[in-house]
């Protein structure tokens, strides 16, 4: 009931644009008639210079308007005229790694456990927390530092974190007690690895999106591509999933458990210097 009466008491976003656009009429002419000089008649407010800040931000939003008029065939999918900027492109590749790795070991840890420790389903449901509880425990802290410190360095010092963490588990063995607490506690140290990149992708791309946007209004319409975003965001992730223990069951079979780890480490590595490279900052200065 009290969750009935909250959502009747809620603005939409769309209702609240429209009284916001409306005061902003209303303080333009306001703000005209102000500024009619002795003969009544009114400055050109083209003319007139933009405050520093407005002056700033438009000409950041200006390296994002289209210089040619995209296809109409685009307009069907408009977030697709966005996939040629790099800082998108490795944003999804953020998020694609991420779930590789996290269907690396969803595939991975029971078949490990079984061959070397012989554990059943519940002893396998032990690791599988010692891997989850420090992503749950870590994402919101991790969501913190994104927003303090920007995307981009968190996303490198994450998968640069992910490097060492993943090769050592070249050094998990078949055994007893050690062995075991050895194999849980890198685990655990993933599930830090995987909670410090869990947001920077769709924060990211989320930036971008809304910076084209705001540049090509009219190419974009009222709403803009944000909902084509979110279901290419979760088809990425979605594809992590799916070839994920394809890929990390190919390379366990072929050469190894602990030289697959070195593999995915070698991905975390590259993805750290693309995202050095690109994220966070504007197309026109990564080229």
């Amino acid at each position: 009931m009290v969750d009935f009466l909250l959502r009747l008491l809620v603005i939409e976003k769309k209702t609240a644009l429209k009284y916001q656009d409306s005061s902003s009429t209303s303080a333009n002419v306001i703000s005209e008639d102000e500024h009619r000089d002795g003969n009544g008649t009114a400055q050109d407010s083209e003319e007139a210079p933009l405050l520093p800040g407005q002056k700033a931000q438009q000409d950041a939003l200006d390296r994002y308007v289209f210089p040619n008029e995209p296809s109409r065939w685009l307009k069907k999918v408009s977030i697709l005229a966005c996939v040629h900027d790099p800082t998108l492109l490795t944003a999804w590749l953020v998020a694609l790694v991420q779930s590789l790795i996290i269907a690396a070991f969803d595939s991975t840890i029971p078949i490990l456990a079984s061959d070397y420790y012989d554990f059943d389903s519940l002893d396998v449901g032990l690791l599988f927390f010692a891997f989850g509880c420090p992503t749950f425990l870590f994402g919101p802290v991790a969501g913190w530092a994104v927003d303090r410190f920007g995307t981009k360095i968190t996303t490198v010092i994450g998968y640069i974190y992910f490097i060492p963490v993943l090769f050592c588990l070249r050094f998990v063995r078949p055994g007893s007690t050690p062995q075991i607490a050895l194999y849980a506690t890198l685990l655990s140290l993933n599930g830090v690895g995987v909670a410090s990149v869990s947001s920077q992708s769709i924060v990211q791309a989320g930036d971008v999106v809304e910076k084209y946007y705001k540049a090509n209004r009219e190419f974009f319409g009222d709403t803009g591509p944000y909902a084509q975003l979110y279901a290419v965001n979760s088809m990425i992730f979605s594809a992590g999933f799916t070839f994920g223990p394809l890929l990390a069951g190919g390379l366990k079979e072929n050469i190894g458990y602990g030289n697959m780890n070195a593999v995915l480490a070698a991905m975390c590595a590259v993805t750290a210097i693309l995202a050095w490279l690109y994220l966070g900052a504007d197309p026109a200065s990564t080229g």
